[in-house]
C-alpha cells in the first residue's frame, strides 16, 4: 500500500489529521494557523480570569542533584522534565500528545515521506543573545549523532541534514519515518533539543551541562549543584506574551516527605513529582491542586531467557505462570498506594490512539492456573535471584511474595542504581528484575528498544522475527489508525509469547498551589511556560 506522506505537511499534526489520513481523506489537509498557543488570556486563563504577568515561585524537584542538563547527554526523567522550560526542538508536544511547531513554524513532507523541509522562525533569540538560525540545527544534529558523544537517545533515523538558507532545514531520510516529528521535540527520549555551539565551545561540556543555553521561555541564571537552580524569564522569547512568570526557583528536595511538607506549608508552590504515598494527604488540602493521570510507559518483570542460574525462564509456560501469579490490583495497592493502572501490555492509557481497551488478559491473575503451569513445566521448589535497587524494593518485595505462592523462593538482591543499570540494561547479568519504559510519547518507544531482536535494552533475549517485521512496518507507516492496528498485533504477540510479565502503568503525579493557574500538562513534562500566579 502506497502512502502520500505530504498530508503531514503544515504546522501541526493532530489526532484528527492522522486519523483522517489513515481513513483515506481524498485531499491533502491544509494545516495553516492551527497552533494551540493563542494569547496568554486564552491559553493560560482559568475560566473567565485574566492571566497576570509577573511574580516568582518556588518549585520542588524530588532529586538530590541534576547530573547534567545537556539535552543530548541526559536521560533522567527529572532533568528532561525541567529542560522543556529551557531547551526547544523543531517541534513540541501538546497536552494531547499532538505535534506542533516550535523552532520550526511549518514543514512540508514529500509524497514519498523521505524529505522534510522545515521553515524556521525568524524571531528566535538564544539566551546569550545570539540569533537562532539553520546552522544551529545542523550543529545540533551533528553532535546528537556523533558516536563519540555516545548519547543514549541517539535514535534518529539515518538522514542527511542541509540548510539551503538561514531559515530552512532539509532532512533527507533513507526511508520514511512515522516517528520523526515526535523525535524532533525536546521530549524525553528525543535528542534534538537545540544546542548553542558558541556557548558550548566557550563553557565546555561540563559547565554547559550545569547552565545550558537554550531558546526556551526561561533561562538558567544560577545553578548551585545539589541545592537549587534559578530560571528567569527570557525577555526575547519568540512566543508573544509568554512566559508569564518572572522567575522560578527550583529547590532540589530528595526526600518525598519534605516535598509533601513544603507543599502543605506553602514553602513551595509546585512539585514536579509526588510519591504515591503522599497523594491522599495532599489531595485533601483545599490550598492545593493535585494531579494523577496515566503516565506514558509500562512496568513489568524482565525474565532473562539466557540465565544459566535459572534456565527454566526460557520456558514460556514458566513465564506465563509468573504472569498469572501476579495480582495486579493488590500489587498496585500495596506498592503504589493505588496510584497505578493494571498493565497487560506495553501501551499506556495516556497514548489514547494506541491503547487497545480489548487488550488480551491471558496474563491475568490466576493462582491455580499458575501452579498448574509450573507443574506442567516440571519446575518446583526453585530458588531465584531477583535483582532490585533502592526505590524499587517495595514493589519488588510484593512481587517476590506473590511468586513465593507458586513455589519460587525469591532472593531479593539489592544493588546500587549504577550497578543495576549496568547489569540490567547493558550486561544481561541477572535472572529477573522489574523495570520497563517511561516517557514514551509515541508507542514505538514502548516496544522498539525492548522487543526487537537487536533492541538496545533487550537484555533478556526475546526474539520473534514476526515482531521484528511488524515493528519495522509500523515505523514507516504515517497514519495513526493504520499504525494502531499494527501496534496491537505486536502487542498480542508480546503477550502470547510472554516476552515480559506486564504488571502496571504508573500514574503521573504532581502537585501545585491553588494560586497557580494556566498549567498545561503534557505527560511527564513540566512546562511552566503558560503558568501564572493568582496572588
Amino acid at each position: 500500500m502506497s502512502h502520500d506522506w505530504s498530508e503531514l505537511s503544515g504546522d501541526r499534526v493532530s489526532r484528527r489529521t492522522l486519523l483522517r489520513y489513515s481513513l483515506g481523506g481524498a485531499a491533502a489537509l491544509t494545516l495553516a494557523a492551527c497552533g494551540s498557543s493563542g494569547s496568554p488570556a486564552e491559553s493560560a486563563g482559568a475560566g473567565s480570569q485574566q492571566a497576570r504577568r509577573g511574580g516568582s515561585i518556588k518549585a520542588a524537584w524530588n532529586i538530590d542533584r541534576f547530573l547534567t542538563l545537556d539535552p543530548q547527554r541526559t536521560t533522567g526523567f527529572d532533568q528532561l522534565a525541567l529542560l522543556v522550560n529551557i531547551v526547544e526542538g523543531l517541534t513540541r508536544l501538546t497536552p494531547e500528545l499532538d505535534v506542533e511547531g516550535a523552532l520550526a513554524e511549518s514543514w512540508k513532507v514529500s509524497e514519498d515521506g523521505k524529505t522534510y523541509t522545515f521553515k524556521l522562525r525568524k524571531n528566535v533569540v538564544w539566551h546569550n543573545g545570539d540569533e537562532f538560525d539553520a546552522q544551529d540545527i545542523i550543529f545540533t544534529h551533528q553532535r546528537a549523532t556523533d558516536p563519540e558523544l555516545g548519547s543514549a537517545n541517539a535514535n534518529l533515523p539515518p538522514m542527511e541534514v542541509t540548510a539551503p538558507d538561514d531559515h530552512t532545514i532539509v532532512m533527507k531520510l533513507e526511508q520514511p519515518s512515522g516517528l520523526l516529528l515526535t523525535q524532533l521535540t525536546a521530549m524525553p527520549g528525543a535528542i534534538m533539543g537545540a544546542v548553542n555551539k558558541r556557548a558550548l565551545t566557550e563553557m565546555g561540556a561540563d559547565k554547559y551541562g550545569l547552565t545550558p543555553v537554550g531558546t526556551g521561555p526561561f533561562k538558567v541564571t544560577e545553578h548551585v549543584p545539589g541545592d537549587h537552580l534559578t530560571l528567569t524569564r527570557h525577555d526575547k522569547y519568540w512566543e508573544a506574551g509568554f512566559p508569564l512568570l518572572d522567575e522560578v526557583v527550583i529547590d532540589l528536595v530528595p526526600e518525598p516527605t519534605t516535598v509533601q511538607s513544603a507543599l502543605l506549608s506553602g514553602d513551595v508552590q509546585f512539585a514536579h513529582i509526588l510519591r504515591p504515598q503522599s497523594y491522599e494527604a495532599l489531595r485533601r488540602s483545599p490550598n492545593l491542586v493535585v494531579v494523577s493521570e496515566p503516565g506514558v510507559g509500562w512496568s513489568g518483570m524482565w525474565m532473562n531467557y539466557k540465565s544459566t542460574a535459572a534456565p527454566y525462564l526460557a520456558d514460556p509456560r514458566v513465564r506465563l505462570a509468573f504472569a498469572k501469579a501476579i495480582d495486579r490490583k493488590t500489587l498496585i495497592q500495596k506498592a503504589l498506594f493505588g496510584q497505578g493502572d493494571p498493565g497487560y501490555g506495553p501501551y499506556s492509557l495516556a497514548v489514547k490512539w494506541a491503547y487497545d481497551p480489548k487488550v488480551p488478559t491471558s496474563q491475568d491473575y490466576d493462582l491455580a492456573g499458575a501452579q498448574k503451569l509450573m507443574s506442567d513445566a516440571n519446575v518446583s521448589n526453585v530458588s531465584l535471584d531477583f535483582m532490585t535497587t533502592p526505590g524499587f524494593e517495595r514493589t519488588d518485595q510484593v512481587l517476590a511474595d506473590m511468586l513465593g505462592k507458586i513455589g519460587v523462593q525469591v532472593r531479593l538482591t539489592s544493588v546500587e542504581k549504577s550497578v543495576y543499570s549496568a547489569r540490567g540494561y547493558r550486561d544481561s547479568n541477572y535472572s529477573i528484575l522489574h523495570s520497563g519504559s517511561a516517557s514514551d510519547p509515541d508507542p514505538d518507544d514502548s516496544v522498539y528498544k525492548y522487543f526487537t531482536t537487536d533492541g538496545a535494552t533487550n537484555t533478556f533475549g526475546y526474539s520473534n522475527p514476526k515482531v521484528d517485521d511488524l515493528i519495522a512496518k509500523e515505523r514507516v507507516t504515517p497514519g495513526r489508525a493504520e499504525r494502531a492496528k499494527i501496534l496491537w498485533e505486536i502487542q498480542n504477540l508480546l503477550i502470547s509469547d510472554v516476552a515480559a510479565v506486564f504488571t502496571y502503568h504508573s500514574r503521573d503525579l504532581l502537585g501545585m498551589s491553588a494560586q497557580l493557574k494556566g498549567y498545561q500538562k503534557v505527560p511527564e513534562l513540566r512546562s511552566l511556560r503558560t503558568v501564572w500566579l493568582d496572588k
